[in-house]
């Protein structure tokens, strides 16, 4: 019957874990060496299965390896010192055998069990149909069980899974690994298994054991990953809001690690500690005041020591954290402030030098984008200033200014600043849709044409060919690039075209025809060229496991031949 979990009929496969799941009942348990092989047998027909068939094998794994925490008679061999003195009188020594109830193994054991085999694999389909498997084992552990256990599962998915050097080889790998776990904690374990109370220890857990051992203040010992905290604090927002007012209970365990993870290194962790901190606070306003107060006077600190050539170098980094943390808290009672702010630092980014004057525009259209949130009550008085704010900040190009002869670095600061102007409108018309006249309408869409020319001149400009030596830091010059675009193509789907001006209109169609049909659109760097003319280019976009080719349509594919295995995808 094992034999058939690999056979090449799937509804064989679908059947043969039924028959077993249906030998393996109790008191019948099988040994850890039947375990070894059913889970090696069902990871060999992983990568030809289909959803219905993966389900399957899962099914019968999570209850395979739930039977190894049921209590059980195992015999265990002993030797006693009696048993050596009789051989040495010549006597025959047998061995006493004495039962001993207890689980065929411990919980971490369980678990290793399917992330060494995570580990080893490389295939995509592979890793998924794994992490089916530890979903159907905990909903075979139950709810009890993993409310008992919450920790150790939780460690075992941040260090086994996410934190392995496997998982960490690519970008992709990182996306897709923290990707599953988040599923697994927050849409099975978060959402379905834990009671409340469990929930309130979930989120003690996470701040204790892991948000706050942020920065690492003991000598030779490194800190917690960004992709851990990256996926804790997204678990941890979703917690505080599903709790509602019952999240007070976690206050003190959750207000210092947030504020001081606003001025961690990586730009993600920054966004989602913005978020946990807003969600924590919607369902706390008590802590509001106290918590904007902080948040102001480490951002105007960090204002003044961003101005002071000694500062450290990170600064700039703990004051666009400090930003983003006051951005997430924005409200009516310090809307003035935060205007008076933004304006303030936009006539000082006029007279720094480049590197202040990034940071400086950065935080003030950050802040002026919060303040859309503040929809037409606040928006409305200030209007007109806005308008004239985004004419000034996204002229016209001229023939006369060729992008080809600006320096590389000002090219980006060029991006950098239209790509949060256009974000901030981008606001504006989300949040303020009963603000926009004809001809609030008719001036949106001639500032968002300048910008967008600007982002189509920089699409010609050569790619330079990426430092692998080097860890890449921020976003390049063509990312940038492609973050403008698509940042002004969402304002005018928002914007509609009823109102847009017919001048006005093909200027976004001829971009996006461009971009997606032209080919001297996104040429790449000699690197991508050489990767592209290799022999073994893509025939199937299908078989690509970069994962672009994923959800691309929703029609199922024929795979050649007209077998079964296109509709699978």
């Amino acid at each position: 019957m094992k034999s058939l979990l690999m056979d090449k009929s799937l509804p064989v496969q679908r059947g043969a874990c039924e028959v077993l799941i249906n030998l393996y009942k109790p008191p019948t348990f099988p040994a850890l060496p039947e375990i070894d092989s059913l889970i090696s047998n069902s990871l060999c027909s992983l990568e030809q299965a289909d959803q219905l068939t993966r389900s399957a094998h899962a099914n019968l794994i999570g209850y395979i390896l739930t039977s190894t925490q049921i209590e059980c008679v195992i015999p265990i061999s002993e030797s006693s010192s009696g048993k050596r003195k009789r051989g040495e009188e010549g006597e025959e020594g047998t061995a006493q055998v004495q039962d001993v109830t207890k689980p065929l193994c411990t919980p971490q054991e369980m678990l290793l069990h399917l992330s060494n085999l995570y580990n080893r694999t490389l295939m995509t389909k592979v890793r998924v149909g794994i992490f089916n498997f530890y979903a159907a084992l905990f909903t075979h552990l139950g709810p009890s069980f993993i409310e008992l256990n919450y920790a150790l599962i939780l460690s075992h998915l941040l260090n086994e899974i996410v934190n392995s050097p496997r998982s960490l080889t690519s970008t992709y790998d990182i996306l897709l690994t923290c990707t599953f776990v988040s599923i697994l904690l927050r849409k099975l374990i978060g959402e379905r298994m834990l009671s409340g109370q469990g929930q309130i220890s979930a989120i003690k857990e996470m701040a204790n054991s892991y948000l706050g051992k942020w920065p690492a203040l003991m000598p030779g010992r490194g800190g917690v990953h960004k992709g851990v905290l990256v996926l804790l604090l997204g678990e941890v927002g979703a917690l505080v809001k599903r709790l509602g007012d019952a999240s007070s209970v976690v206050q003190e365990n959750l207000t210092d690690p947030l504020i001081t993870l606003l001025s961690h290194p990586s730009h993600s962790v920054r966004i989602h500690t913005a978020y946990a901190l807003r969600q924590f606070c919607n369902n706390t306003p008590t802590l509001l005041p106290r918590l904007i107060l902080t948040i102001q006077e480490k951002l105007h600190r960090d204002l003044s020591a961003i101005l002071n050539p000694s500062s450290p170098t990170d600064i700039s980094r703990r004051a666009l954290g400090h930003a983003y943390g006051l951005a997430s808290l924005v409200s009516y009672d310090i809307s003035a402030t935060v205007l008076d702010l933004a304006s303030t630092l936009l006539k000082k980014a006029a007279e720094s030098n480049m590197r202040v004057a990034s940071v400086q525009s950065e935080i003030a259209l950050v802040l002026l984008s919060s303040l859309m949130s503040l929809v037409p009550n606040f928006v409305r008085g200030h209007l007109t200033q806005f308008l004239v704010l985004w004419r000034n900040a996204l002229p016209k190009m001229t023939e006369e200014r060729e992008l080809t002869s600006v320096p590389r670095a000002e090219v980006e600061f060029l991006l950098l600043l239209r790509g949060y102007v256009v974000g901030s409108m981008l606001a504006f018309l989300k949040w303020n849709k009963g603000l926009v006249s004809l001809d609030v309408e008719r001036r949106v869409a001639s500032v968002l044409s300048n910008a967008l020319s600007f982002a189509d001149a920089v699409v010609s400009l050569p790619a330079e060919d990426p430092d692998l030596s080097q860890p890449k830091k921020g976003l390049g010059m063509k990312e940038q690039e492609a973050l403008l675009h698509k940042r002004v193509f969402l304002c005018f789907l928002l914007l509609g075209f009823a109102g847009v001006e017919e001048s006005a209109q093909g200027a976004p169609l001829k971009s996006c025809i461009g971009l997606f049909a032209s080919p001297d659109g996104y040429t790449g760097s000699s690197v991508q060229a050489a990767i592209t003319s290799s022999s073994e280019a893509f025939k199937d976009l299908w078989a690509s496991a970069d994962g672009y080719a994923c959800g691309i349509t929703s029609i199922c594919v024929e795979g050649e031949g007209g077998g079964g295995r296109g509709g699978e995808r």
